[in-house]
């Protein structure tokens, strides 16, 4: 049994970790993957005497006491056994995620980031009052589940008005599988008109996130990692680059100082360390913050602009953590 110094915490499909973990050993580490589902994992801790973590598919057994750095990716729901009720279920459920953060947070390490910092950093109304309070420019945003109040927003802003989920578009679907559901499962920004407001039923079931239609130019996508800022730029050719075929290009782009110190005092200011912010550049040159994901993708954004070199910037972030 070995002392590990990383651990990583996702599920068995994650490319991201794929990637990382294969960089980290390429350095001369040997992280630990814990998977969420794995049912046949077993944890065991003696607080304050440390963590032992035992993974009988993988043929490992890892010491934990000397963890410094916890890179919590995209774990899904914890596996359990079957044949419990629902109650049960519920109860397990519990019982795991205050087993698992516990001891975790018993042995002291860096989290990246911690689930707590990443659940709280995501609630992008408060997002906006952050960034505005930093010096961001915001667009005129509006959340409401009254009708009235959003025709009277759609007036106000000349008609041009979008609507944008506030929590993970591909959030129902994640939260069944644990892993990122089909393209037709994505919730995409979408323009609203009177027509698609109509009788505001649907505004009145849910409450709604709209936000002035912005002329932009361009989208950035801002990575944070610890206190690295990289930026990458892309022109896309609809509304949201983000759609199946949409048509995009992509570049490195350099932030004026004042912007790419906004961004680490926005992700450190939620206990983060690591951060997936979008701006916007309008026609007339200005950069509006629109949201930060707190544990968001970026490889993608590698792989685009690859001179970006994300993942070894991770990889170095997490072994800096565990030297």
């Amino acid at each position: 049994m070995g002392e590990s110094r990383i651990l990583v915490v996702t599920d068995y499909i994650d490319a991201h970790a794929d990637r990382l973990i294969a960089l980290l050993r390429e350095r001369g580490a040997e992280p630990v993957r814990l998977n969420s589902s794995d049912q046949s994992a077993t944890l065991t801790g003696r607080p304050p005497k440390g963590v032992t973590l035992h993974l009988p598919d993988a043929g490992r057994t890892a010491d934990l006491a000397g963890l410094t750095s916890i890179w919590w990716r995209k774990p899904g729901p914890f596996g359990l056994h079957a044949g419990l009720d629902d109650r049960q279920r519920e109860f397990a459920l519990e019982e795991t995620h205050h087993a698992v953060l516990g001891l975790l947070g018993s042995l002291g390490a860096r989290w990246v980031s911690h689930p707590d910092a990443i659940r709280r950093a995501g609630y992008k109304a408060e997002q906006l009052h952050r960034a505005a309070a930093l010096g961001f420019e915001v667009p005129r945003t509006l959340v409401t589940n009254e009708p009235e109040a959003a025709r009277a927003f759609l007036d106000a802003c000349g008609g041009r008005v979008v609507y944008k989920v506030l929590s993970d578009p591909y959030l129902a679907a994640r939260k069944h599988t644990g892993h990122e559901p089909p393209d037709n499962l994505f919730v995409a920004t979408t323009p609203v008109t009177a027509a698609t407001l109509g009788d505001g039923e649907s505004v009145r079931a849910v409450p709604c996130q709209f936000q002035e239609e912005l002329a932009i130019a361009s989208e950035l996508r801002v990575t944070v990692i610890g206190d690295e800022v990289f930026a990458a730029e892309v022109v896309a050719g609809t509304m949201d680059w983000r759609l199946p075929g949409a048509d995009a290009t992509w570049r490195s782009a350099a932030l004026p100082d004042a912007v790419a110190g906004r961004c680490v005092a926005l992700t450190r200011g939620y206990n983060l360390e690591f951060g997936a912010i979008d701006l916007v550049r309008t026609a007339d040159g200005r950069l509006v913050f629109l949201e930060i994901n707190p544990n968001g993708q970026f490889l993608f954004v590698e792989d685009r602009v690859p001179q970006l070199r994300l993942g070894d910037a991770m990889a170095a972030h997490l072994m800096r953590g565990a030297a």
